[in-house]
């Protein structure tokens, strides 16, 4: 009886010590941190098993918007990126791949008039391996004008990158030239995972 109660307490305490909130990456101000937890959290509910390490993923990359800029609820926007180029990092310099931007519609999401636009596209490093990945654009328009917010996740790839994991979120600014820069900040498998 009482190896019993012994267990029954020790299970207990194991319960109450997993149960606690723990800080995820210390020493980011709060509001980060939460964000990640967030997304964590968010990862972890359509991925009910385990989830794999990850590793932080951050970088620039210059898109070049091609052909005639498409129409969505009176934004222009290209429909097709190419010629990436920059430095992620664990993926190294990105010389080639594509972003293609498509579906254009409008939904409410927590009570806001916000544009999505689905998009698909890869990087591709300077060995040729590619790194394949999906997600959406969002567009919200506020009071000093659209609000962009770009999230994706990685879908696989080839070589190092065949069942790569992960996703990434991209602030956007648009060059003198043209094009397109993303500063580019989430988290990957490590490669050859």
């Amino acid at each position: 009886m009482k190896n019993l109660m012994f267990l029954m307490s020790l299970c207990l305490l194991i319960a109450i010590g997993c149960s606690k909130d723990v800080e995820v990456l210390p020493g980011l101000d709060k509001g980060l941190s939460t964000t990640m937890k967030e997304d964590i959290a968010l990862d972890t509910r359509h991925h009910p098993q385990k989830p794999p390490k990850m590793v932080p993923l951050k970088g620039e990359v210059i898109e070049v918007g091609i052909g005639e800029p498409l129409v969505c609820f009176g934004i222009p926007y290209f429909g097709q990126f190419l010629d990436i180029k920059g430095h992620l990092t664990h993926l190294g310099n990105t010389e080639g791949g594509f972003v293609n931007l498509t579906n254009c519609r409008m939904e409410v999401r927590e009570g806001i008039q916000t544009i999505v636009v689905d998009s698909d596209g890869q990087f591709q490093a300077a060995n040729g391996d590619l790194l394949f990945y999906t997600g959406e654009v969002t567009v919200v328009i506020g009071e000093t004008g659209p609000v962009i917010f770009n999230r994706n996740e990685f879908d696989g790839g080839t070589g190092r990158w065949e069942e790569a994991q992960g996703y990434f979120i991209a602030d956007s600014e648009h060059l003198e030239d043209g094009s397109l820069l993303l500063e580019i900040s989430g988290w990957i498998t490590p490669p050859g995972r």
